[in-house]
Parts: C-alpha cells; structure tokens; sequence
C-alpha cells in the first residue's frame, strides 16, 4: 500500500505569496478597522518544463616535445557526448522498475513531460547501474532471511522476452527477496542457494521442492481453503467440509490462545497426534 493521502500542502513561509488588499465600496463596516485573519487559498502548479544542458570543456594542448595532443579529464560521469543525468535517470528507473510501465510508455512520457528523446536502450542503461549497485543489499536480505525463524515463499510464472520464466520471492515482515530464474521447483531452490541456508519455519504452498528442505514447515491456509472447497463441491468428499470448518477455527483460535487452538484441535478431529501436529 502506498502512502496515505494528506491532500494538498499549503504554501509554506518560503514560498511565493500574493497579498490582496479589499476595495470594496465605503458601506463597508471593516473599512479602516484592523484586518481580520487572512484566508489562505493555495495553487500548487508544476514548473515550466525545462531540461537544463550542461556543456564541459576540457582544454587540448599539443605537447611541444612530442607532438602529441594532451587534454584534460572529463569528470568520471561523463563517459558519452550527450547523456542523461543521474537524476533524470533516477526518474527513469522509478518508472520502470517501482511503476513497472512498459518501455514504450516510458518513452512517450518522457517526451510529453520533457520533450526528451528517450530510447528503450537509454532506459536499460539506467537500470542496469541501479541493479549492479544492489548487490551488496541483495547479499544482505539473503543472509538475514536465512537466519529468520518464519519466512515465507512462493513463485510464480511470468514472461521474459516472450519466454517462460518463474519470479521466486522469499519474505518476512520486514524483508522481500525476489529472483527470476527460468527454472522451478529444487533446480530453482539450488540455483539460488537462499532457502537451502534456511533452518526456520517456512511458510509456502505445498511445492514438494520446499518439502527436501531441512527446516520446518508451515502450510498457506488460504490454499489449503480453496482446494477443500473444491474437493467438497466439486468431488463431493464430505471430509473436506469438515476440515475446512477445523482450519477456520483453529485460525481463529489460535491467534489468541495456543492451549485452546490444540484443545479444538483434537475435540474436532479425536485424534491424539493432533497437539503434535499443532507444533
């Protein structure tokens, strides 16, 4: 969820005011008596659109010794004889990786707001440094959900330049890891080598590769939920009724209390395994 809205800020001491000053007729009573609080309408409106150019020259001189031509150095950014800056290429990345707009949209945005020439191959370029100056943080996330006691994971399919690909997310509350990789299952748990670390309790779907994994399980209920309801109105399995009543409860349950999720538990089901089960 984004942030709320708190509406449109009123101008603030450094910003530009405008006083107006009332002439009405001279029946008015407030004529020549002190002014009454100002009333405080605010326009909030864009600036003029306007990309700034900014030319470097470097000094050429030709050595008087060897002939040879001796310039200057360019600052370390400047590395094309016309390019984008490191904020507007800021915008750009915001645009495709936080929006996620297509890259022809993109450009027709950056023409409409600034007249601004931009090409797909200009809008990867500007991804591209912004990924590589994540790797540190990547390393990061994975070793503290590797050390987490609960974290959750989950895939699912999308389309790499047309191709099947599986975007694989791991998570906690504070923490979200994602990885695009063509495979699936325990190739994929290999590939990335994040959960084979793990020794907590994950969360997921009942994919059988998280499964092989040496640490604990926990099951998505919402899942679990919908494959009961299609077993009961579907196939007709009366067991599955019941045990879709069982997961609502205990859900309910033990969110306030353990002692009596178990308690439910094996009333429901008289079955002994159950408080073990509830572990």
């Amino acid at each position: 969820m984004g942030n709320r809205d708190r509406g449109i800020e009123p101008a603030r001491k450094e910003q530009p005011l405008l006083g107006r000053t009332n002439r009405s007729s001279r029946s008015d009573p407030d004529q020549g008596r002190q002014p009454r609080p100002h009333r405080r309408p605010s326009i909030v409106a864009l600036p003029p659109r306007k990309l700034i150019v900014t030319e470097h020259r470097v000094e050429v001189k030709v050595c008087p010794n060897s002939g040879r031509e001796v310039a200057a150095p360019f600052p370390a950014d400047v590395i094309a004889p016309a390019q984008y800056s490191p904020c507007f290429n800021a915008r750009l990345v915001c645009l495709r990786v936080q929006q996620l707009i297509p890259l022809e949209r993109i450009a027709q945005m950056a023409h409409d707001f600034f007249g601004a020439t931009v090409s797909q191959a200009i809008i990867h370029n500007a991804v591209s440094p912004a990924y590589r100056a994540l790797d540190a943080f990547e390393t990061t996330v994975a070793g503290l959900l590797s050390r987490a006691s609960v974290a959750h994971a989950d895939e699912t399919g999308l389309r790499v330049a047309g191709q099947l690909h599986w975007l694989h997310v791991a998570g906690t509350k504070l923490l979200t890891w994602h990885g695009v990789s063509r495979r699936r299952g325990r190739d994929a748990v290999k590939h990335f080598a994040l959960l084979t670390k793990f020794s907590g309790r994950l969360v997921h779907d009942c994919l059988s590769a998280y499964f092989q994994l040496n640490c604990l399980h926990g099951l998505r209920n919402a899942r679990l939920l919908r494959k009961l309801v299609f077993l009961f109105e579907v196939q007709r399995r009366p067991w599955a009724k019941s045990m879709f009543r069982l997961l609502i409860e205990c859900t309910s349950a033990g969110k306030n209390n353990r002692d009596v999720f178990q308690e439910i538990v094996a009333a429901f089901m008289g079955n002994p395994f159950i408080p073990t089960f509830a572990e």
